[in-house]
């Protein structure tokens, strides 16, 4: 288990204006300050978590492909702050928020390179989802599977919008399940078998299928990853599909 972290910077100042504004999206502060260091953490810990370090002469570590820091936020909101944050006080684009369904799950997450170069990044990972949305999903796909299109629209909100795997979109529940009623019993032998369920902030969901399956023009379709957003009311709001193809590099 790492204690903390340190980075090298070229300009220290420079490096701390941007860290002060985006580590505050996190609740992260300056928690020690030396001659030519910056640390910080939170209230609970003495030490600090993260560091910076001044370092102006050409032997000093240099930002590069295959180092990242990782900061932990409590919610999506947090890390959709960190990213906005990061941009507007002169961070690049790295990998806008968003969950990344190929990463260990539950995972919410955005990527931003610093001034100096460094890639950084705020993921958002929590627990169990709350009972009554487990209920809902149930009954989701409990409907699916029973091709009851009623009891499905009963579980949508007025206004739900879902993105496919290729960008498509289906806005408006009518259409939506239209759209399902028209796919799902071409595929007899999906049973839509539900691996896991996950958290994904405060009003989220991550489920992840198990099944492969294979179609009939020859094409094998991988097991899906679903991100689901409730409205106030609890209905769902909005599916984000994901395929989560066989990881090529022995990655997880």
């Amino acid at each position: 288990m790492l204690d903390h972290v340190s980075l090298p910077v070229a300009d220290l100042a420079r490096a701390t204006a941007f860290y002060d504004a985006v580590l505050a999206e996190l609740r992260l502060e300056r928690t020690r300050q030396l001659d030519g260091a910056v640390g910080y953490g939170n209230a609970g810990r003495a030490a600090p978590r993260f560091w910076l370090l001044e370092r102006r002469d050409a032997s000093g570590a240099r930002a590069g492909v295959g180092l990242h820091v990782s900061f932990e936020a409590t919610t999506r909101a947090a890390v959709d702050a960190f990213f906005e944050t990061a941009l507007r006080c002169g961070g690049r684009d790295a990998g806008r928020p968003g969950p990344r369904p190929e990463y260990t799950a539950p995972f919410y997450g955005a990527f931003v390179l610093d001034p100096d170069g460094f890639k950084v990044e705020a993921v958002c990972r929590s627990g169990e989802v709350h009972p009554d949305r487990q209920e809902l999903l149930a009954s989701y796909f409990g409907a699916m599977r029973a091709h009851d299109w009623d009891r499905l629209a009963e579980c949508l909100s007025p206004e739900v919008h879902r993105t496919g795997p290729y960008r498509d979109e289906v806005r408006g529940r009518e259409a939506y399940v239209e759209f399902l009623a028209g796919i799902v019993p071409t595929l007899p032998g999906y049973l839509l078998r539900v691996a896991r369920v996950r958290s994904v902030g405060d009003a989220s969901a991550l489920v992840e299928l198990s099944e492969t399956v294979d179609l009939p023009d020859g094409r094998t379709e991988y097991p899906e990853a679903l991100v689901f957003d409730f409205d106030a009311e609890g209905r769902i709001e909005k599916v984000d599909v994901y395929i989560m193809r066989p990881p090529t590099d022995g990655s997880s």
